[in-house]
């Protein structure tokens, strides 16, 4: 498991930041960093990642969440 990652997802490039206590992704995003965005997602009570919904969250991070867990996920799991 890596504690920082890249990975481009539909022509995104999004920068992946492993955090504890609790654990959590914070989500660098190049075009939504020079808004000073960052998103953090947390596993859910039912065990699937989420995150809080805030103003300005572009169409397509909504369309590319699934695969943003994805990535998550195989980053959680890798050895």
């Amino acid at each position: 498991m890596e504690q920082t990652f890249h990975k481009t997802i539909d022509g995104h490039s999004i920068e992946f930041n492993r955090l504890l206590y609790p654990v959590r992704y914070q989500i660098q995003i190049e075009d939504l960093e020079k808004h000073g965005m960052l998103i953090d997602i947390v596993k859910g009570k039912n065990g699937d990642w989420e995150f809080k919904k805030v103003p300005d969250i572009p169409d397509w991070f909504y369309n590319a969440f699934k695969k943003i867990c994805v990535a998550i996920t195989e980053n959680e799991v890798a050895t």
